[in-house]
């Protein structure tokens, strides 16, 4: 019965403190705006098949390396595909491999986080050396070679990003875990005979969740850039599937006669990534006003 109050005056609080949260980022114009932009990205990317005006897979040989103009807004590449179209799927490409490699990486490393603070001893130990092994590792140069071994394809990619990018979260909530379990109401849910997997579930994670939300909206820029530089080096999404570091690496051949093959995906990319900054930052800020 103490578990359970203890458990209910936590809950009780929880609406309260999110509530607190979204009036402050509503506060800040900077994550509002981003907020919006990623929240349209997102919809531009699953509204793609409705929004292009022209097939991205399919070139018109007639309008090969055409300048924008009011049939193709974003001229053609150098296969006369609608560069436009080309993009809006693009955004496929890089909201799905953000978010599903986030989602990859919370599965996996808020689990081993958890299990590491709480129980200590020799499994926190060993548990944190695979991770000191593991974060040796030169992420883009593990990606490179994964792929290689994979061959190319937006799993794939999910997969090498996913395998050490669990790390960063792991760490974050051992330490959170590792501060909470010395809490009262933690200490009286381990009196009351609460087993781990009860605790985790209901107070260690549940009070973790803020820095992990910063933690995966700052991720996922990082995971789309990870991707765009994978694609320019010919081994992300595989041709003809659009990708923007895909479209950028092609344009590349074509930047002083033809540089809007570059500079439209470019935009794309560094908005898009920029947008995910910021709404982290102003994140971060209405999750923990104080900085600490």
């Amino acid at each position: 019965m103490a578990v359970t109050t203890l458990s209910g005056n936590l809950l009780s609080r929880r609406p309260s403190l999110l509530l607190k949260a979204w009036r402050r980022l509503l506060r800040d114009r900077a994550g509002i705006i981003s907020l919006v932009m990623i929240l349209l990205t997102l919809l531009i990317a699953l509204l793609a098949p409705l929004l292009a005006p022209h097939d991205p897979l399919v070139g018109d040989f007639a309008s090969v390396l055409q300048m924008p103009s009011s049939k193709y807004w974003f001229g053609t590449d150098e296969l006369g595909r609608d560069v436009l179209s080309r993009i809006l799927y693009g955004a496929r490409v890089s909201m799905a491999v953000g978010l599903l490699s986030q989602i990859a990486v919370v599965i996996v490393g808020i689990p081993i986080g958890a299990v590491a603070g709480l129980r200590g001893g020799w499994v926190d130990y060993m548990l944190m050396r695979i991770i000191d092994v593991m974060s040796a590792l030169p992420s883009l140069l593990f990606y490179i070679l994964l792929m290689i071994a994979l061959g190319r394809g937006l799993f794939n990619i999910v997969l090498a990003m996913s395998i050490t990018g669990w790390i960063g979260i792991a760490r974050l909530v051992r330490g959170q875990v590792l501060s909470l379990k010395a809490t009262d109401y933690v200490r009286a849910a381990t009196a009351m005979g609460a087993g781990s997997g009860w605790i985790i579930a209901k107070h260690l994670i549940r009070n973790s969740l803020s820095p992990v939300f910063v933690s995966v909206t700052l991720g996922v820029p990082g995971a789309i850039f990870a991707e765009a530089g994978l694609s320019l080096l010919g081994l992300g999404i595989p041709p003809p599937n659009p990708s923007w570091g895909q479209m950028i690496g092609e344009g590349s051949r074509y930047f002083r006669t033809h540089p809007h093959l570059i500079l439209y995906p470019s935009i794309a990319l560094t908005f898009t990534i920029l947008f995910w900054m910021l709404l982290g930052e102003a994140l971060q800020k209405a999750l923990d006003p104080t900085g600490s």
